[in-house]
């Protein structure tokens, strides 16, 4: 059976549509598309996109539209940041009076991008065949491709949207040019509006259907051409700037890792458990690396390309010729998807290029995407191969192999997405703010601010999550990009806040431990609320003389956000002990022993506040050391602040005090850094004591004292 060519049978649209449809809801499921059931999101990247969202939906229209200030506050920026593709969010945004608090379009999203990649997929094998068994299989291939659905198991829900990758491979091959300007316009405009990494490969797409109409095809001329340039430019800045590409500084928008996320030439090969065949054992450096085909797809490209380019290559000159710039646009894109890090497998070869290079590739770090519009052509020259082959009766069969293989085997990757997504577990992190205190202080305050804010920082979602359910602001966020320049003058203010105690009123202050950010918060006791609340450390300013407020026990209140130390107490650093969380930095073995913790690098590192109740001048330590016979003593030199104070030499291996002195310079100081330079570490398995422990050990640590 064919299907009519015309533009306008509705089996052209009934078919691919009830495709998309019918595997959403065979891999999906029908949960994800209930706009109150935002349990699926609360992990991985989806918080960073729902919650995007939620503070994007909660916010006033600003100016650019895209502005996002509750989400971020100081270093806010743009819902395009927070990939909660801005095209839905605009949408449903607009009839944000209809629709409840808690509301999601995610699922819905899922939805399209089936329905739509079946409908791409099915234009594209229409350009090749009329056949219904040959179309169905092969858009079934298509939705059924490793690429699009591996990024729906990671909840990234933008990057599914291949589809727009598909209309525009349609864009460069199909046989009319008729309203070129428009359509491209439309999907141009539509790819930056749901993710820039799609957008950069649709962009390029264009860019060599231009080059191809007007230069080989020549049915455009050059006054066209620059019609059309102009046209799509300006209507693309103008998406751009509306979704709010331009909130952050130009040098923000790269990263680093240009190599590092690169495209593994090996990766068609390894499922990383999306195949019940594992045709390789695993290797990759990145999870991103993700490019597995399917055994089916990797059946039909390897056996048809070859005999095809063998038999057909006649045929593939004229269009070779007329579409010069596209292939040499995937070309490129398959080069910079393999980066100048070639990997194959475990063998890596690095390729150097010029420093300068890095900043603008580092833009779009994640290069391995680009194989996408790459394997999605080779898929469609795949069927187009495999149609021309006489011995249509064992085409069809071989075509039902195909699919069947292609479904069977990742089936071992999508056959659990239905599990994740209808019956979703608790978020990892859980919700552990559990206290009286947080829902009383959201009737008080308008922001919750974490100090120091970083990218990404950890635990980032707790705080967004308690402040997108009372509605108030936050810096406490994650996105694609940061603005650098915000960043810095953030926490530079919040360190000159800190220093003065000068807070706003209308702000709840959560401070990393002092380990993580060892500052002195000054503040007024008898007004302020300094306390540790279900784990975290909590200033809220003026919570005392707030008469509605609950108060919280007494005990929970800390004086100052450094651990309490005193003089001539002394501090033990047992496995068990909290001064090993609180004070060991780097260079320390975990989890220690039940006497101490022994250093196990050529340098350790311990950050000490200053006592309370005095200024002491003596730093006393109680040590073991790593001695025998084959290996006499352990020397090493200590170092405060930066200043080289005394060296030591241990040759007993229990019993030793040293007496580090504290620099006068550094005695008014808030906070000492203790760097100790071992010279003659050695491993238990050098000094013929262990075969496995290969730890370089000097010193164990178990007590000190300040006196």
């Amino acid at each position: 059976m064919h299907i009519s060519k015309s533009e306008n049978s509705k089996l052209n649209y009934f078919i691919p549509l009830l495709l998309g449809i019918t595997t959403f809801f065979l891999i999906i499921g029908p949960k994800a598309l209930n706009p109150l059931n935002i349990q699926w999101l609360l992990r991985g990247d989806a918080l960073e996109d729902y919650l995007g969202w939620a503070f994007f939906k909660n916010s006033s229209w600003m100016f650019p539209p895209g502005l996002n200030p509750k989400y971020g506050l100081e270093i806010s920026s743009s819902i395009v940041f927070s990939d909660s593709i801005p095209l839905l969010s605009f949408f449903f945004k607009t009839f944000n009076f209809l629709l409840p608090d808690k509301f999601q379009f995610f699922g819905i999203w899922i939805l399209c991008c089936f329905i739509l990649q079946a409908f791409a997929a099915w234009q594209l094998t229409r350009l090749t065949t009329t056949n219904l068994v040959a179309l169905v299989i092969s858009t079934l291939l298509f939705i059924f491709s490793p690429a699009m659905l591996w990024r729906i198991d990671e909840l990234q829900t933008a990057l599914a949207g291949h589809f727009l990758i598909l209309f525009g491979i349609y864009m460069n091959l199909r046989p009319s040019e008729n309203m070129r300007i428009l359509w491209w316009s439309i999907l141009i405009c539509t790819s930056i509006s749901v993710h820039f990494y799609i957008f950069s490969m649709v962009f390029l797409l264009w860019a060599a259907s231009l080059g191809d109409t007007w230069i080989f095809q020549k049915k455009i001329n050059l006054k066209q051409a620059m019609i059309e340039f102009i046209v799509i430019s300006c209507a693309l800045i103008c998406i751009a700037w509306v979704a709010g590409y331009f909130a952050i500084s130009g040098d923000s928008a790269s990263e680093w890792g240009y190599g590092q996320f690169n495209f593994n030439i090996l990766s068609i090969f390894y499922s990383r458990g999306w195949s019940h065949f594992n045709l390789i054992k695993g290797y990759t450096k990145d999870y991103e690396s993700f490019n597995y085909l399917g055994a089916g797809i990797l059946l039909l490209i390897f056996s048809c390309i070859p005999i095809g380019i063998y038999r057909l290559h006649a045929k593939l000159r004229p269009f070779i010729k007329l579409h010069y710039l596209f292939i040499s646009c995937l070309v490129s894109m398959l080069l910079y998807a393999i980066s100048n890090n070639i990997d194959i497998g475990r063998w890596s070869f690095e390729i150097s290029f010029p420093e300068s290079f890095k900043p603008f590739f580092n833009i779009l770090r994640h290069s391995n995407r680009f194989f996408w519009p790459v394997y999605y052509s080779l898929l469609l020259l795949s069927i187009y191969f495999l149609l021309q082959f006489k011995y249509r009766k064992y085409n069809y069969l071989f075509w039902i192999f195909i699919l069947a293989i292609q479904i069977y085997d990742t089936h071992a990757g999508w056959g659990p997405l239905r599990q994740k997504l209808m019956w979703p577990a608790p978020p990892e992190d859980g919700f552990p703010l559990q206290n009286r205190f947080w829902e009383n202080a959201a009737k008080k305050y308008k922001n919750i601010i974490k100090i120091p804010i970083s990218h990404k920082p950890p635990q980032w979602g707790i705080f967004a999550r308690y402040a997108a359910d009372y509605q108030l602001a936050t810096n406490s966020v994650s996105f694609a990009r940061v603005d650098k320049e915000k960043l810095a003058q953030s926490n530079s203010n919040f360190l000159e806040m800190l220093d003065t105690g000068k807070f706003n009123d209308d702000t709840l202050y959560v401070i990393d431990d002092w380990k993580l950010f060892p500052v002195d918060v000054r503040f007024n006791p008898q007004i302020d609320l300094f306390a540790r609340i279900d784990g975290f450390n909590v200033l809220a300013p003026n919570w005392k003389m707030c008469f509605s407020c609950e108060q919280v026990p007494k005990e929970f209140e800390i004086p100052r956000l450094a651990p309490p130390i005193v003089v001539a107490k002394k501090i033990f650093f047992r496995q068990y002990d909290d001064a090993r969380n609180q004070f060991l930095l780097r260079g320390w073995s975990w989890p220690g022993e039940d006497w101490g913790t022994w250093s196990d690098q050529e340098n350790s590192k311990i950050l000490l506040p200053m006592p309370e109740n005095g200024k002491p001048k003596i730093i006393v330590l109680e040590l073991r050391a790593l001695v025998l016979p084959t290996h006499p003593v352990q020397a090493f030199s200590v170092s405060i602040n930066g200043i080289l104070v005394d060296s030591f030499v241990l040759n007993q291996p229990d019993n030793n005090r040293i007496y580090i002195p504290i620099p006068s310079s550094e005695i008014e100081k808030f906070k000492l850094e203790i760097n100790f330079k071992f010279f003659n570490a050695i491993s238990p398995q050098a000094a013929g004591l262990s075969n496995g422990d290969t730890r370089l050990l000097a010193i164990g640590l178990k007590s000190l004292e300040f006196k």
